[in-house]
């Protein structure tokens, strides 16, 4: 019996599951928002109004506007896109922005399509302190509910480094101590010009072989993700490293070794159609930028009124 089919064929099955997981949990998110801002507005219109019925007429028509710009506000701002491994406060400022920024857009929306003071200030910003309230909440408990999922060895995906030492042990250490990200790891390969001392016996038992294998690894379905982890001079390498994964379906990160850069508010960027890392810049700019601006502007309207 060829064991090695049997396994492969098993971490296929096993990587389609993790696959639809994540298309699932895209769907719930989309549900559970609808429902929060619904449901945020309902509430809003219960306080304003104190009747216990369903909306009323322009009420109900600057609620599916409502809902309709949060929709188009949050794909600008991709905020159903896989957020594993990454902090909750990105995503917050994610969800929470698009958010606001949908409740700022209603009010001219509001001012052209009817009588602005049927829809009441107050019930405007009833609904949106529900619905951030609402929003944050139930992405702190999923959060919470994906982190004891994922500790438990359930919905992660699988990663495979390929290293030459140094900072690379870094990632595996971080890896060991980060399994709440939803990430296992599986080994690394070896980018080393031989053996020169760097790797510990501990880290050389998790090392699958040198990178000529990585292409068949993945593509036996053995990893769901290949991190890279080389210094900036190896340029050459990269690129037949990616060359050999060309036909692999496996997503590819690189982890590129900034530590030793002094970093003030980095990002990615892109300058006259060239990628860039901005290692120094300013914090307000881009989406900062305009969350300050709606903090602003949400605080000024709220002592208005």
């Amino acid at each position: 019996m060829d064991r090695r089919g049997d396994g492969s064929t098993g971490h296929r099955m096993k990587r389609a599951l993790v696959a639809e997981s994540s298309v699932m949990r895209g769907l719930l998110a989309r549900s559970l928002d609808i429902a929060t801002i619904v449901a945020s507005s309902f509430a809003g219109w219960w306080l304003e109004t104190g009747s216990t019925g369903w909306f009323e007429g322009d009420f109900l028509r600057a609620a599916l506007i409502g809902l309709l710009l949060t929709g188009i506000c949050s794909a600008h701002w991709a905020v159903y896109r896989s957020w594993r491994g990454t902090p909750l406060r990105s995503e917050l400022e994610a969800v929470l922005g698009a958010w606001l920024l949908a409740v700022l857009l209603l009010v001219p929306v509001l001012e052209l399509t009817g009588e602005p003071d049927e829809y009441g200030r107050h019930w405007l910003l009833y609904w949106a302190l529900f619905g951030t309230a609402g929003l944050a909440g139930w992405r702190v408990l999923m959060r919470r509910a994906q982190r004891y999922v994922h500790t438990g060895g359930r919905d992660v995906r699988r990663v495979v480094l390929v290293t030459n030492g140094g900072f690379g042990l870094q990632i595996i250490e971080q890896l060991a101590t980060a399994r709440w990200a939803g990430f296992e790891f599986v080994g690394w390969f070896d980018e080393r010009d031989g053996d020169d001392g760097r790797i510990s016996a501990a880290a050389v038992q998790r090392c699958l072989g040198p990178t000529e294998r990585l292409a068949g690894f993945v593509e036996d379905g053995n990893a769901d993700e290949v991190w890279i982890a080389l210094p900036f001079r190896a340029e050459a390498r990269l690129r037949s490293i990616l060359w050999s994964l060309r036909h692999c379906t496996a997503d590819i990160r690189l982890v590129p070794d900034i530590s030793s850069f002094r970093l003030l508010n980095h990002s990615l960027g892109e300058v006259a159609g060239l990628p860039v890392i901005n290692l120094s810049s300013t914090p307000m700019s881009g989406r900062n930028r305009l969350l300050k601006a709606i903090e602003d502007r949400t605080l000024a309207s709220a002592c208005l009124i």
